[in-house]
């Protein structure tokens, strides 16, 4: 199922007293699900420039592009109708690299697009109207290398020279983003973790950093776990990142490259579904 909450990266952004969502303007989207049209639109491909980097990818991608978010406020309804205003505005800027707006921050999720538990025969029709081989793998298969080697959760892709767009962004551990991505000492493209002070019920939870291209770097969380470490974990997910943006969201793709990376990055325990009948897994071909 789609959860329409405002998580980004692990952090937890404090956005005031109550909490609400929103997707694609509906009411109630878990019962009515999204038109045709919403779908058509998600699928097409957003053009925007990110720490001198020109990126494409599709709408769908982009979790602020779903969803208005949770936020708090006395009069929903304009609220949301400002969201749609600013999406519709940002919609019509990233339509073509011409116009490509210049962004501090992009939030991107790789996942299976095409799957929803209460409006699935809606979403699954956006898998044959998306342009690229990246989001075709992924669109109906959860077990995609792609979705094994990158992080599970959303993450950023951001400008080096604006880290201050993570001033209110606030870890496990309450500690500021910013400060900890400010703490990094980012060389090549090697990804840095810097961890919170105290620990919590799971182990360390690390915000996690990798230099891309120019300005362009990816912020995420990372954390300890039973078969790696937070600093594996950054490095693993940061080679696929970095491995995601030149092959995928360039000018032109190149998903054999794409794959000859996922293939050697995915998270421990992954790997083909293992159901019988299911197409073979594109890491042993």
């Amino acid at each position: 199922m789609k959860r329409i909450v405002l998580f980004v990266l692990g952090f937890v952004a404090v956005v005031g007293l109550g909490w609400f969502s929103l997707l694609i303007g509906f009411a109630e989207p878990e019962l009515k699900g999204p038109s045709d049209a919403d779908i058509t639109a998600l699928a097409q491909d957003a053009y925007v420039i990110v720490g001198d980097v020109p990126l494409m990818l599709p709408y769908v991608a982009m979790p602020d592009q779903i969803s208005a978010g949770q936020f708090f406020s006395l009069d929903r309804r304009a609220v949301q109708e400002q969201w749609r205003k600013d999406r519709d505005a940002f919609r019509l800027a990233a339509s073509s690299a011409k116009g490509a707006p210049v962004l501090e921050r992009v939030a991107v999720r790789v996942e299976t697009y095409g799957w929803d538990d209460f409006s699935a025969f809606a979403w699954k029709k956006i898998c044959s109207q998306l342009t690229r081989k990246w989001s075709q793998s992924v669109c109906d298969d959860p077990w995609a290398p792609l979705q094994q080697a990158l992080p599970r959760q959303r993450f950023y892709l951001a400008d080096d020279r604006h880290l201050d767009a993570f001033q209110w962004h606030q870890t496990a551990g309450r500690e500021i983003v910013a400060d900890q991505l400010r703490a990094m000492d980012l060389q090549g493209v090697r990804a840095s973790a810097v961890c919170d002070r105290e620990l919590n019920a799971r182990g360390r939870s690390c915000t996690a950093g990798v230099l891309i291209s120019q300005h362009l770097m990816a912020v995420w969380s990372v954390w300890d776990s039973e078969n790696e470490r937070a600093e594996q974990q950054a490095d693993r997910e940061g080679r696929a990142i970095v491995a995601f943006v030149n092959y995928a969201l360039g000018a032109e793709e190149d998903f054999e490259a794409l794959l000859a990376v996922v293939c050697t990055v995915r998270r421990p325990g992954s790997g083909p579904s293992g159901i019988a009948n299911t197409p073979a897994d594109p890491c042993d071909v």
